[in-house]
């Protein structure tokens, strides 16, 4: 079930926002060296994975729209090489819900994040709604990691990264985190919620009042 899991999840970079704590030396180590049981998983995992991940690129780059002039510029500043080739397609639902093994996920993502999610394949790029600006810079920075690594090379260090660690520690995912901080709209920023520039958040609280606690995602 675990790998099944994290086959999905690699369709879904960036679609969820959480809370980190820094790597630990034992989680560099792990990633530098991973265990012969993840080796094995990954590849088991790669070749579906790879196969998905190119379908669903080539729906968006035939039915989705290209950057504007703004967009292009938000792109190569967390460093997309050709943000021409990306294109960004809205659609109503997540691509692949028809598969059962994506029903879990799916499931979990309609619970945290019902209006928004981000789905980056390459240079292909799928959104429920209209993305605000943060969501966008951090897909797109998958894009520009995708550039770097290559697909087999980000599919197989992305997937390494969701056994090794978790969604919450990969790399991958607090590196388009980082990126994408600088556009996160100042008035979310100043109420602090951790997955602030994916939701928005809950009004401010009268003073003297118990907030009530943030899900972590």
């Amino acid at each position: 079930m675990r790998a099944i899991a994290v086959l999905a999840v690699v369709l879904l970079a960036g679609s969820a926002a959480v809370v980190a704590r820094p790597l630990h030396t034992s989680d560099h180590t792990a990633l530098a060296h991973p265990s012969a049981e993840v080796i094995a998983q990954v590849d088991r995992l790669l070749p579906g994975a790879i196969a998905l991940i190119e379908s669903t690129e080539a729906n968006a780059l035939a039915h989705g729209r290209p950057l504007s002039a703004d967009e292009i510029a938000l792109a190569r500043g967390v460093g997309v090489a050709a943000p021409e080739r990306v294109r960004v397609l809205e659609e109503s639902e997540l691509p692949g819900a028809d598969q059962p093994m994506f029903a879990m996920l799916i499931r979990t993502l309609g619970e945290q994040n019902p209006h928004r999610w981000g789905l980056t394949v390459r240079y292909g790029i799928v959104f429920k709604t209209h993305p605000p600006k943060a969501l966008l810079a951090h897909e797109l920075r998958h894009v520009a990691q995708y550039e770097r690594l290559g697909l087999q090379g980000f599919t197989k260090r992305y997937i390494t990264e969701l056994l090794t660690v978790g969604y919450a520690l990969a790399p991958l995912e607090t590196d388009a985190q980082m990126a994408a901080a600088p556009y996160i709209d100042p008035a979310q920023k100043q109420n602090n919620c951790p997955d602030r520039f994916l939701h928005p958040c809950p009004p401010p609280q009268p003073q003297g009042r118990e907030t009530g606690s943030h899900s972590t995602h």
